[in-house]
């Protein structure tokens, strides 16, 4: 969904956008999965809205907790931390936070997490597959792994006490609502007084939650923002800019991300984390 992630922030103006987490898939690069020139096309139309005046921050996620050993760090200008609290136009709170902390299987059974990514990847891979013949026979297209993640957040909702977890931990905070990820599943609920919203992801489902002109926080999927679009509804929608060439140029450096990549793929996390280090001193 590359593609679609680029158009979403093409038409956009916003002053601040949050990176929850597993931007770049770490556990999946170590496992032998590639880099695509599409991926590194997300990293630099991201870069360009940064240099354009955005401003970033990227909570660490549990597909790059290499960062750990090193947070908090800033670098070029983009603050990498654990948390955050976003604080919309009237007034409301928001703890923005990764989520895997409320996933027992992700924080105390580490081995448990990969496993289960490794398999998610391979429902991703046997969607494509069996949706081919869905499509053929004249069907409509069915997820695997999206019903085994509903399945899923069930059994951890009831075993783990979530919707407590997640109120007691925003009202620890001081905040009316969390923004959170993990999951992959949007959502847009209230648990008790607190305002839970989960982005989702841009690997099925297209989505994220943005603040609308009056305040409000909701979930975005990419459907309705091709809507608003053609609509013109949105005040924060803009033209799609002309690619400025002298940006485009500063920020088309395949190389440093290839860097990146190839230390992510190789096992190297703590060299990695070791760079990040020196470049924040």
């Amino acid at each position: 969904m590359a593609e679609q992630v680029i158009e979403l922030l093409s038409h956009v103006s916003v002053p601040r956008i949050y990176l929850n987490g597993d931007l770049i898939d770490c556990w999946a690069l170590s496992r032998g999965e590639k880099w695509t020139h599409e991926h590194s096309d997300v990293i630099r139309q991201l870069l360009k809205m940064h240099v354009e005046g955005t401003e970033f921050i990227y909570l660490r996620g549990n597909h790059d907790d290499f960062l750990d050993h090193a947070l908090p760090l800033t670098i070029g200008g983009i603050p990498i931390q654990t948390s955050s609290v976003h604080e919309t136009e009237i007034g409301k709170k928001y703890l923005v936070i990764h989520g895997d902390g409320f996933d027992a299987f992700s924080t105390n059974l580490k081995w448990i997490g990969k496993i289960g990514a490794f398999a998610y990847d391979g429902l991703m891979r046997l969607n494509t597959v069996c949706n081919r013949y869905r499509k053929r026979r004249g069907k409509g297209s069915f997820s695997f792994s999206k019903w085994i993640k509903a399945k899923m957040k069930g059994m951890i909702s009831a075993a783990e006490n979530f919707h407590q977890k997640v109120e007691d931990l925003t009202a620890e905070k001081g905040c009316e609502g969390i923004i959170v990820g993990h999951i992959h599943t949007p959502a847009d609920e209230m648990y008790g007084d607190t305002h839970y919203l989960n982005c989702g992801d841009w690997v099925e489902t297209g989505s994220c939650v943005v603040e609308y002109p009056d305040g409000e926080m909701g979930v975005l999927l990419h459907t309705d923002f091709c809507e608003m679009l053609e609509e013109g509804k949105n005040a924060h929608l803009v033209e799609a800019p002309t690619c400025d060439e002298a940006v485009d140029r500063e920020l088309a450096n395949d190389e440093a991300i290839a860097s990146f990549i190839d230390l992510v793929s190789e096992g190297e996390a703590d060299r990695l984390v070791m760079s990040l280090k020196e470049l924040n001193e």
